[in-house]
């Protein structure tokens, strides 16, 4: 899988998507870049969770000790 055509500046990407449809797990290609929020660099991964509708929470971390 090739992730070469990003024409502007997001560094995330959702690369597949995973459902469990009917009891069988089903792997869709997705290879979409996901550009965060105007004014919030870095809440790429919070703008995925909302637009694929996955119920996580999550929280800053306080990074490498």
């Amino acid at each position: 899988m090739t992730l070469d055509g990003c024409t502007d500046d997001p560094r995330d990407a959702a690369l597949a998507v995973i459902e469990n449809i009917n009891g069988e797990l089903v792997v869709r290609r997705e290879c979409t870049f996901i550009r965060p929020p105007a004014g919030q660099p870095g809440a790429g991964i919070a703008e995925i969770i909302r637009l694929y509708n996955w119920n996580f929470n999550i929280k800053a971390g306080r990074g490498k000790d």
